[in-house]
């Protein structure tokens, strides 16, 4: 949990108001989203985050930063986003870590799977919020799936995306089996 800095509270809006990690995700998201999650959002941390963007828009050192931050937050993204990938595709190799992948890994099908039921099969929020910040900058995406992109930036070849998707689900498969199996595994042998 974090508590709101002292000198940006506001008596009226922040008083014995502390903030989860969630809270923190509502607020990246509202930055990302240009407030339409706001809407449905508790009207006391709502005014927090309005009280937020018009502090932060008053500081003399943040005018004309909304680009640099969109652009931070376009490599975090895809350096945050590869490394997870990649630690998907290997973790399971470890033993040390073999929790943390399959923890991971469920993440993952988690988020392809059920808030794929509203989005559709294969959504992932990562890649959701990183194409909204491509798309502010005006480096709009036009590959639905992440990995898709990724070969196409590093090779700059246009695959096939549905080719893409099978193996990246293929592979998605398999590493999931293999962390199930050695997670078992592990825990019979102690």
């Amino acid at each position: 949990m974090f508590t709101i800095p002292p000198a940006v509270r506001n008596a009226d809006t922040w008083s014995r108001t502390v903030w989860t990690f969630a809270d923190l995700i509502i607020l990246v998201s509202v930055l990302i989203t240009d407030q339409e999650v706001l809407q449905e959002y508790h009207p006391v941390r709502r005014g927090a985050v309005n009280c937020i963007k018009d502090v932060w828009k008053d500081v003399p050192w943040s005018r004309g930063m909304e680009n640099n931050i969109y652009n931070l937050l376009d490599r975090f993204f895809l350096i945050f986003h590869t490394l997870f990938t990649l630690f998907n595709i290997t973790g399971w190799m470890f033993k040390k870590i073999r929790t943390l992948h399959l923890v991971t890994m469920v993440l993952t099908l988690f988020s392809w799977v059920i808030l794929g039921i509203w989005h559709g099969f294969g959504y992932c929020f990562c890649t959701d919020w990183h194409w909204r910040v491509r798309e502010i900058l005006g480096r709009p995406v036009d590959s639905w799936s992440y990995i898709h992109f990724l070969i196409k930036e590093i090779s700059g070849y246009n695959f096939d995306s549905v080719l893409v998707d099978r193996i990246t689900f293929g592979v998605f498969l398999v590493c999931l089996i293999l962390t199930i199996t050695l997670n078992i595994r592990d825990r019979l042998v102690k």
